[in-house]
């Protein structure tokens, strides 16, 4: 009874090791834990030998179950030096996340926030020219994509497009490629110039690759709205929209606040208002990055 006990508890103790040492891998544990089970492994080995001598408590039981013991010994010895060396590179990575991809996504700041207002001024129907013909007049010219955005910063403190109320036609405008096509290539040009900084790390790693998934669904979205062969419009277009800029807000918040500043600037909105879809649910990410981006869909909700 007492050796099928001991076998039992090893296997649970090699399982659980194993278990730990995959989510310190993935990034789901803190560094603390990742220390925590380091120490519980050379403490599980010192005990190992112990008990085999020089107190011989356990020196028959490891003795008769080879296999077990050559187990759990692996196990402890490989979790140890593994537990160890990943917890020095997951500090060196938050070293990481808190400069240089801090400074990369504080970069995407303007991008994000200038995609969202090309976004809602598509909603309003409305061309820029109409809204602000005094900043907005040459939003036609070629060069760098919404550019035009940056001359009239001042709109987006007052009467921005963003806080009007979101219409749900299921189509839009004829000048709306030109939005679309900007918003994508501003998209791209941000992850373009920033992503030396933000991809240092793991969890800018994964910022990109949730940029990446607002490139997909606005190339989705212009050739649901623009195909080649016309086809009715989609019922999904408002809904569609709207869930890309909530997207986009909560990112805004998100990197503004990861970048250090200690004030948010006034063109970053604080509420989801009047945005109707659901907040986001950011999956795949690692712990640190899931807390930042839930931290930002909380101060948004809080603030309708």
């Amino acid at each position: 009874m007492t050796e099928t006990l001991y076998g039992g508890m090893v296997v649970v103790l090699a399982l659980g090791i194993a278990l730990t040492t995959h989510k310190v891998r993935d990034g789901t544990l803190s560094s603390r834990i990742a220390l925590a089970a380091a120490i519980s492994c050379s403490v599980g080995l010192l005990g190992m030998v112990l008990t085999d001598w020089p107190w011989e408590l356990l020196n028959t039981f490891w003795a008769d179950h080879s296999v077990l013991t050559s187990l759990l010994s692996s196990i402890l010895l490989v979790g140890l030096v593994f537990l160890v060396y990943e917890r020095g590179e997951q500090r060196r990575q938050e070293e990481m996340v808190e400069g240089l991809t801090g400074a990369g996504v504080g970069g995407m700041v303007d991008h994000v926030i200038d995609v969202e207002a090309a976004l809602a001024i598509l909603v309003l129907r409305t061309p820029p020219d109409q809204i602000s013909p005094q900043y907005w007049a040459h939003w036609r010219d070629d060069g760098k994509p919404l550019r035009w955005l940056r001359s009239g910063r001042e709109i987006l403190t007052g009467d921005d497009p963003r806080k009007l109320p979101v219409g749900f036609d299921a189509s839009l405008p004829a000048w709306g490629h030109e939005i679309l096509d900007q918003s994508i290539r501003r998209l791209l040009s941000g992850m373009r110039d920033w992503a030396p900084l933000i991809g240092a790390s793991k969890d800018g790693t994964s910022v990109l690759l949730l940029l990446s998934e607002i490139r997909v669904d606005l190339m989705s979205l212009h050739d649901l709205c623009f195909p080649i062969v016309e086809t009715p419009a989609s019922a999904d277009l408002p809904r569609t929209l709207d869930s890309i800029r909530v997207r986009l807000r909560v990112f805004a918040l998100c990197f503004e606040e990861w970048s250090g500043a200690q004030n948010n600037r006034p063109e970053i909105l604080s509420t989801f208002a009047p945005l109707v879809s659901p907040p986001p649910v950011f999956r795949g990410t690692s712990k640190t990055l899931s807390e930042r981006l839930e931290r930002a869909v909380v101060i948004l909700q809080q603030g309708q």
